[in-house]
């Protein structure tokens, strides 16, 4: 009798678990996607799309994927997801060239390998750091 009453106990608290669990998720949802609704995308003009597509082919053709990755894609230790909303496109610059005033922060042979970067032409170097910073 003792057994079934445990069983019974313990899978009504499994119930009670999911049901919560699911009440919770349910709100959370609700919130996020009226919260989304509420607000749509900004919209780029079409040099901007053009120019964020071209620093998205930057980005390719120089290989940063090697060190870094976007949407999971490339080297997972350094993503750079989000780096718009984290840094201005002057501090994406900066690290993206290995600039002088932030080389204390990275690595020597880091810094070795950005100084390629700084002989990008600009318009090339402007199209990276204007993906870069699209990257919210």
């Amino acid at each position: 009798m003792r057994e079934a009453l445990a069983r019974l106990l313990a899978l009504a608290t499994g119930l009670v678990v999911l049901a919560a669990a699911i009440v919770f998720a349910w709100f959370q949802n609700a919130g996020t996607a009226t919260a989304v609704a509420a607000e749509p995308p900004p919209v780029a003009a079409d040099a901007d799309v053009a120019r964020i597509e071209r620093g998205r082919a930057v980005y390719a053709d120089a290989g940063c994927a090697g060190c870094h990755a976007i949407d999971g894609q490339g080297n997972p230790r350094n993503p750079l997801d989000g780096v718009g909303s984290s840094l201005s496109p002057e501090e994406i610059r900066h690290y993206t060239t290995a600039d002088p005033a932030v080389a204390d922060d990275l690595a020597p042979r880091v810094v070795a390998a950005k100084k390629e970067f700084a002989k990008l032409p600009a318009e090339d170097l402007d199209a990276l750091v204007a993906y870069l910073s699209s990257l919210k």
